[in-house]
């Protein structure tokens, strides 16, 4: 596992912390999103493929056009603020990992480039959905729970069935002084 912590300071707007993370973050941890896209996304648009993820771009672009038309229409609320920090996260992560600097934004310009991170596991069940060709059925884990005899002892045993592209993990700490609206109070 690797470890990231990222913290902002509340000298500044939501806008500005969720964006400096995300590019913190996409600077901090390139060489690890180069290996994961290579063990579970570079493929994922090739061959047989290709009119699942004209599909896919199409859903995606869908969901989030409804997303930002919903930030916009409450732009005082605090839920759709958050979702647009997460927004606007994501494009910090983006321009972190491209190495460039456009300045915080909401809308997500390709689909298909590293948010599909975000929505890893369910591209088996939008498979489904889109007619990708030999959607894969997932079974996660499997556990042994036995409890001995006057409750002496407890043995747990766990598995799990994923394959090795799952294998790289970052676990990630962040502490950002957010408001629960741009105007609001400390979340």
């Amino acid at each position: 596992w690797s470890v990231l912590e990222i913290r902002t300071f509340d000298n500044t707007t939501n806008v500005d912390q969720a964006y400096t993370a995300g590019l913190l973050e996409g600077q901090a941890t390139r060489d690890m999103i180069v290996l994961q896209w290579a063990n579970t996304m570079a493929d994922l648009c090739n061959g047989e493929n290709a009119k699942f993820c004209k599909y896919l771009r199409e859903f995606l672009t869908i969901q989030l056009e409804w997303m930002y038309d919903q930030v916009n229409e409450h732009p005082n609320d605090e839920y759709w603020h958050q979702v647009s920090l997460a927004l606007i996260q994501l494009n910090g992560l983006i321009d972190g990992y491209y190495n460039v600097h456009r300045g915080p934004r909401m809308m997500v310009d390709n689909v298909l480039d590293l948010l599909l991170f975000q929505i890893q596991t369910s591209i088996d069940d939008l498979g489904k959905l889109l007619g990708m060709p030999n959607s894969e059925k997932h079974d996660s884990c499997s556990a042994l729970i036995k409890l001995l005899p006057n409750n002496e002892d407890l043995y747990v045993s766990h598995a799990d069935w994923s394959n090795y592209k799952t294998m790289l993990k970052v676990l990630k700490r962040y502490i950002m002084p957010l408001k629960r609206t741009p105007t609001g109070v400390p979340v």
